[in-house]
């Protein structure tokens, strides 16, 4: 019984470090998403301004073409950024809760040991 008390906080320090690796990876995500979003909306728009062919279409679908194409990157990049934050929420509360849990079991046990010892 003793031993699975032991391995709890080295559980806990490997929860919370997974929880840390998802937020690290939703925060990179945010810049590559960011860069990403930056870069697409660049090109399509230079692509637009230095195409020397006939472009069919008028002047709105020119100028909304790389703000759509920017957007669509800057949705999904930032939907997954936010599913890697709700995982790490997730995870964080899941240990506090643990955590919580095995601290107050063990105010319970010492409380115990206590009344007992005093009868």
């Amino acid at each position: 019984m003793a031993q699975k008390t032991d391995t709890v906080p080295s559980a806990a320090k490997g929860f919370r470090l997974i929880g840390k690796l998802y937020r690290w990876t939703g925060w990179i995500g945010v810049a590559i998403t960011l860069f990403f979003a930056f870069y697409g909306f660049v090109s399509q728009w230079n692509y637009m301004a230095n195409y020397s062919g006939t472009y069919y279409g008028d002047a709105m679908s020119r100028f909304a073409s790389p703000f759509l194409t920017a957007l669509a990157v800057l949705g999904c990049g930032l939907s997954l950024c936010a599913l890697a934050f709700l995982v790490s929420a997730i995870v964080d509360t899941c240990v506090n809760v643990t955590e919580n849990n095995r601290a107050r079991t063990e105010l319970l046990r010492r409380i115990v040991r206590e009344q007992s010892d005093v009868q």
